[in-house]
């Protein structure tokens, strides 16, 4: 009988994709807001919200643990298949997507536009290692583990210091390195209980959102590894491990959350959605009414990947008894 999802979990999933949503939605496409007028202050208000999307992706996925099988990462890459190559295909049929090589079309199909895949991919490699690694040290060494990487990792190489040693970078945090360090944070916190309140955890939080703000007002300053950022995570994450529920439909629209980023990545769809996002901008300014509309704008993306999504996950039914064969031929 397969496990049942904690439905707090998939909610957490939902909403940190609907994040990456308007997290694309504003720096990404906007640009860095210049002076400090209500708009331009907003808007780093909603970043600083926003930032946490993919640190707590990869701390649900270090607490509750992952393995190399050859079936998750053959379930990874048929995700980005179905989405870059009927997608591409299309457009190229109907003109919009231009090709004027061999070369091009190559480049459209690769993985090249998804560096979040490809980090989470060498993560899962990596996780029997870890996983080993982990299993021989106490809580007092884990700890001092965890807190020399923080002071590596995030406060010198994710805070304002120039003393980042060449060819150790983290790329701020868009990096594999930087997903096994939260894969190690979220196995601590699934191996020994952190007995923070509700109100200790809302604390941390704000203090990560407020940091955060400063920092990327101050000194444009917003990487992954930066460590309000990282304690913003944290704190909103053990947040949702504090109650528990079950809901079929929660963990229905969870199922297809990578398809959301997936979709709404491909490298022309983006474009498309680049252009929507200033057209509305040009319509209505930065109102109040273009927020609202721009919010409304992401839930309509994250359905119709939700929707994209759906065919998906029957096909795979068909191909996945046959990729889990190999499981135990192809493991570490």
């Amino acid at each position: 009988m397969p496990k049942v999802r904690q439905s707090n979990i998939e909610l957490l999933r939902v909403i940190i994709m609907y994040l990456v949503l308007l997290l694309h939605a504003n720096f990404m496409v906007f640009g860095y807001p210049e002076g400090c007028s209500a708009t331009s202050l907003l808007r780093i208000g909603a970043e600083s919200v926003s930032i946490i999307a993919v640190n707590v992706f990869i701390l649900i996925t270090g607490y509750f643990g992952t393995s190399f099988k050859l079936s998750k990462i053959a379930n990874i890459v048929y995700q980005l298949l179905y989405t870059v190559i009927p997608i591409t295909c299309l457009l190229l049929l109907l003109g919009v997507c231009k090709c004027e090589s061999i070369h091009d079309i190559a480049h459209e199909f690769s993985f090249w536009h998804y560096w979040f895949i490809n980090a989470y991919i060498v993560l899962i490699f990596l996780s029997p290692i870890l996983n080993l690694a982990i299993l021989q040290l106490n809580r007092a060494q884990f700890k001092t583990l965890l807190l020399t990487l923080f002071i590596v990792f995030s406060i010198i190489q994710g805070g304002c210091f120039v003393i980042i040693p060449s060819g150790v970078g983290l790329e701020g945090g868009y990096s594999a390195l930087w997903f096994l360090y939260l894969y190690l944070i979220g196995r601590y916190l699934a191996k020994y209980s952190i007995n923070l309140s509700l109100m200790h955890l809302i604390g941390l939080y704000c203090l990560g959102v407020l940091g955060t703000f400063f920092m990327m007002w101050r000194f444009r300053n917003y990487g992954y590894n930066n460590p309000f950022i990282l304690i913003q995570s944290v704190a909103f994450f053990l947040f949702f491990t504090k109650f528990t529920f079950e809901n079929k439909f929660v963990n229905f629209i969870a199922s297809s959350s990578l398809m959301v980023f997936l979709l709404h990545r491909h490298p022309v769809i983006r474009d498309y959605w680049a252009s929507i996002l200033f057209y509305l901008k040009r319509q209505y300014g930065d109102s109040l009414q273009f927020v609202l509309i721009l919010c409304l704008f992401c839930i309509i993306v994250f359905i119709v990947a939700v929707l994209y999504d759906q065919l998906r996950k029957s096909s795979w039914k068909l191909i996945e008894p046959f990729i889990k064969q190999w499981d135990q031929k192809v493991s570490f």
